[in-house]
């Protein structure tokens, strides 16, 4: 096992809005950081700026120069980053910051997970049950997949990076946390989420005919088990082969396309937001081995990785990463982990380490921290230690085995 080779911490541009800001930042010891280039809606503390603390951006934003001739006239625009930072390429001034500091600058890219577009509502993922999820692009619809294609192009060509992080590739679904959310709740299972997120929109009726599924019936008998909470119908309907087939279509249509624009943009470094499980929806992209060749194509001879979450603890963590090394056993594959949960806020040094051991061991080459700018001083601290720690003289991790 080769171990962690590299590290990189998340952060928004704010987050680097100074020298004082860029030297905390660059003090943690990561390797690279990973900044929001074009990301959705949030209202984040902003404990680093010089002159604020709370940041509210109200929609999806591109906090790289923002063209508006590039964007007049698309159906789909983000908005620009220069209204809530007011830096008109607040992107490229964190990453010269952290450039005279000797550190590497990644750019984070959100594509189908989105707030506040003006855009019509049938590019959006609908239910059985005709509800819109105004959040989630569907990616079945090749408008939004040209939206994300343009995202990516612009971030590259207008900021010279060659070092992409792409996160909600594929389609989103209920449980990501939108807006004020309500429904992450006990009574809202698992299988129940899974069915509420299926997608009915134009785009994925068309591709549910090309795997000769009758979309209207389906739709019918769904919505039906939906309304009177037949979890067990809800499962057999949702593991039919040939409707996993179609879930692994739109992600894979989607991946490929969204891979290849970086690429063609000029990246090197394409790092996927990726899980080898079938997924309804989620910022990760459900990949597998039938796949994984039509994607390294697409990367052309750009340095492909995966990161797959590991937020929910090391153990699911470690599951999710023997998976995808069982789906994509020639590419570098990372650990996305928060130090923001409440078991990571009291965390010391060496716990954090221990955690990120077990995902080194279970196949985590490098390591994704969510987030430096959203950290207190009381976290960063144990941060920069644990960083240190599970690095060797050699740069792989030291082992949790004994």
């Amino acid at each position: 096992m080769s171990g962690i080779r590299r590290s990189t911490i998340y952060a928004y541009p704010w987050d680097v809005a100074d020298a004082s800001a860029a030297d905390t930042i660059a003090a943690i010891g990561a390797d690279s950081v990973t900044i929001a280039a074009a990301y959705h809606a949030v209202r984040a503390v902003a404990p680093r700026h010089s002159t604020r603390r709370v940041i509210d951006s109200d929609r999806s934003r591109l906090f790289s120069p923002w063209r508006g001739d590039v964007w007049r006239g698309q159906p789909l625009h983000p908005g620009r980053g220069a209204d809530v930072t007011g830096v008109e390429d607040s992107f490229g001034a964190a990453r010269d910051l952290l450039a005279e500091r000797g550190v590497k600058v990644r750019a984070w890219i959100v594509m189908s997970h989105v707030d506040g577009l003006d855009a019509p509502l049938g590019l959006f993922r609908q239910n059985a049950l005709g509800e819109i999820s105004r959040h989630a692009l569907c990616p079945s619809q090749p408008a939004v997949r040209a939206y994300g294609n343009r995202l990516i192009r612009e971030v590259v060509e207008t900021t010279g990076t060659d070092d992409v992080v792409l996160e909600s590739v594929g389609p989103m679904g209920l449980h990501h946390a939108a807006m004020h959310d309500k429904v992450r709740m006990p009574l809202l299972s698992e299988t129940m989420g899974a069915a509420l997120s299926f997608c009915f929109c134009a785009g994925c009726c068309d591709c549910l005919r090309r795997h000769k599924i009758d979309a209207e019936r389906f739709r019918t008998q769904l919505r039906r088990s939906i309304l009177t909470g037949d979890e067990e119908q809800l499962t057999i309907q949702l593991e039919e082969p040939v409707v996993r087939e179609h879930v692994r279509s739109v992600s894979a249509t989607a991946s490929v396309d969204a891979v290849g624009a970086a690429f063609e943009s000029g990246a090197r470094t394409i790092t996927l937001h990726a899980t080898a499980e079938d997924t309804s929806g989620g910022p990760a992209v459900g990949i597998g081995p039938r796949l994984l060749p039509a994607i390294a194509r697409a990367a052309g001879t750009a340095s492909l990785r995966f990161v797959t979450s590991g937020w929910d603890g090391a153990a699911a963590g470690a599951r999710r990463l023997r998976a995808l090394r069982a789906a994509a056993p020639d590419q570098e594959i990372g650990a996305y982990v928060t130090v923001l949960d409440a078991s990571a806020l009291g965390s010391s040094a060496e716990d954090l380490a221990t955690g990120w051991g077990v995902l080194a061991d279970a196949g985590a080459q490098e390591l994704h921290v969510y987030h430096a700018g959203l950290a207190p001083p009381s976290v960063l601290r144990p941060l920069g230690r644990a960083l240190h720690h599970i690095r060797s003289p050699s740069g792989s991790t030291t082992s949790t085995r004994k």
